[in-house]
């Protein structure tokens, strides 16, 4: 999806209920955490993979490989 196109709202923070609800499978819109997403003028993705040794994000603007990083042991 376009940059341009994303729509804005801030989830730099997730509630500790938000993430409980997604790891438990009960989350009603578990796209609201997980992809990319705007965080003012830059992106934010999430990607939940539990059983992944890593995880990179290939760009397209430039086609970089940038690796992720872990925040949360259970895999995201």
């Amino acid at each position: 999806m376009p940059f341009s196109l994303m729509k804005r709202f801030d989830i730099s923070v997730l509630m500790t209920d938000e993430l409980r609800a997604f790891l438990q499978g009960a989350h009603p819109d578990p796209f609201r955490i997980l992809g990319p997403h705007r965080l003012r003028d830059d992106v934010l993705v999430r990607v939940f993979r539990p059983d992944a040794r890593e995880v990179s994000i290939k760009l397209d603007n430039n086609g970089s490989i940038v690796p992720a990083e872990k925040i949360q042991g259970d895999g995201l």
